[in-house]
């Protein structure tokens, strides 16, 4: 999607294509030579505006769900795992081996790229730095996402307004944590006397 941004540090306009959801901070410069003002868009979480064709659609027995994350991202891959296992739950070894397998089919040199990098670079917005970072395996970096999807008020708010949901859950029996996607709302109601 083409946004057009303020004019720019010659007075030009600046052009760039990036998709809704991400953050945009537009760097502005002053024409007195001054210092730099950041300026932030409101992020946007939900997928019900982007273009039908640039998500997918998977089928599972005789229902079809909308993938709502870009083609070939991390949070598409996981989905797309959550998806063929609607409503049961997925263990955090076979989120990271059906993440893997996606990955290496959609595109093997990105996805080799992502799990040979060891460092990143993260803006601070308070100090106006940026900072190189070590970060953690790739198998990590699935799980974090995985639970960043559970947070349904941002980025799970691309599931909550398709009436889905991703929760990360404990089995009591076993002590393992899995991950299980509700075609339904009802996990997020609090119980009342009628039904506990």
């Amino acid at each position: 999607m083409e946004k057009t941004h303020p004019e720019g540090e010659s007075g030009s306009k600046i052009t760039s294509k990036e998709p809704d959801s991400r953050p945009v901070e537009v760097e502005k410069v002053e024409d007195t030579g001054g210092e730099k003002d950041k300026q932030v868009r409101p992020r946007s979480y939900s997928h019900l505006n982007r273009k039908p064709d640039s998500l997918e659609t998977i089928e599972v027995g005789n229902k079809s769900y909308i993938i709502p994350a870009t083609m070939g991202s991390n949070y598409w891959a996981i989905l797309h795992i959550m998806y063929q296992n609607i409503n049961q739950p997925v263990l955090f070894d076979e989120l990271i081996e059906g993440v893997d397998q996606i990955m290496q089919e959609y595109d093997p040199k990105s996805w080799e790229y992502f799990c040979s990098k060891q460092q990143t670079t993260v803006w601070k917005r308070q100090e106006k730095i940026r900072e190189t970072k070590p970060i953690k395996p790739w198998q990590d970096r699935i799980i974090n996402n995985a639970k960043t999807l559970c947070r349904w008020k941002d980025y799970g708010k691309r599931l909550y307004e398709r009436g889905h949901v991703m929760r990360l859950e404990h089995d009591p029996k076993t002590s393992e944590s899995y991950f299980i996607l509700y075609d339904s709302l009802d996990c997020l109601q609090k119980p009342t006397k009628d039904t506990e």
